[in-house]
């Protein structure tokens, strides 16, 4: 004879009996790394500008966490050079090009962060 399915408030779908609402560990919801609130209006300013710039505003989570990151001058000559450059020697997107040019650890060593 088959078990049947059984809802109540105290079980969640329960075969066996053995799963109680009482015993399940709550979810631990991890922080958000990329919190608006936790940076300064000057920052979120600039993640908007370089959005803007860049045409791609669907990203603000990449440019809220590089703000955190990078100094702004740092931000501020990579978007210079992205802007400097031929539309059509870039091969993919000027945001992708600018995420490259962020991301070259070499070049990030000699802009401290503020």
């Amino acid at each position: 004879m088959k078990k049947q399915k059984t809802v109540s408030k105290k079980y969640r779908i329960d075969i066996s009996g053995i799963i109680n609402i009482d015993n399940v560990a709550p979810i631990k919801r991890r922080s958000n790394p990329h919190n608006i609130h936790s940076m300064n209006q000057q920052q979120e300013n600039l993640a908007y500008e370089l959005a803007d710039a860049l045409n791609d505003t669907d990203s603000m989570k990449f440019y809220f966490s590089i703000v955190e990151k990078y100094s702004e001058v740092f931000l501020r000559d990579k978007l210079a050079k992205v802007m400097a450059k031929n539309p059509k020697e870039i091969r993919t997107s000027k945001a992708a090009f600018f995420n490259y040019l962020v991301h070259n650890e070499k070049a990030a060593r000699n802009y401290p962060r503020a």
